[in-house]
């Protein structure tokens, strides 16, 4: 979250490659660790756990609602959490072609 706030209130870096890809990474990050966090919470109460272990035990904090609109919701939110590995492959590709094989940050913009 640091690295992301950074980089937005710098004019300078929100104009490079690099630092456009780690914002989008970070904001994906935070969005999928917030429905990490709150991840029982949105599962509709008395909803009966299933480890399997014979017990009818309730979801430990499930306080959703029943319509599951909440669990939606968060299954929504939980797709970002895909973004991180893309937004890494996409940083490493960026640092492979400036590295290794010498593109200017001008051919990368074009």
């Amino acid at each position: 979250a640091m690295i992301t706030f950074m980089i937005l209130h710098s004019p300078k870096r929100r104009k490079k490659t690099s630092h456009r890809i780690m914002v989008g990474m970070g904001i994906a990050d935070i969005l999928a660790s917030i429905w990490y966090f709150a991840s029982t919470w949105v599962i509709p109460a008395g909803t009966l756990s299933g480890f399997g272990d014979g017990t009818t035990e309730t979801v430990f904090w499930a306080s959703g609602d029943q319509n599951g609109i909440a669990c939606n919701i968060s299954g929504f939110f939980n797709q970002f959490a895909a973004c991180n590995p893309l937004y890494s492959a996409m940083l490493a590709l960026y640092y492979l072609l400036v590295v290794k094989y010498g593109w200017s940050t001008d051919r990368l913009a074009a």
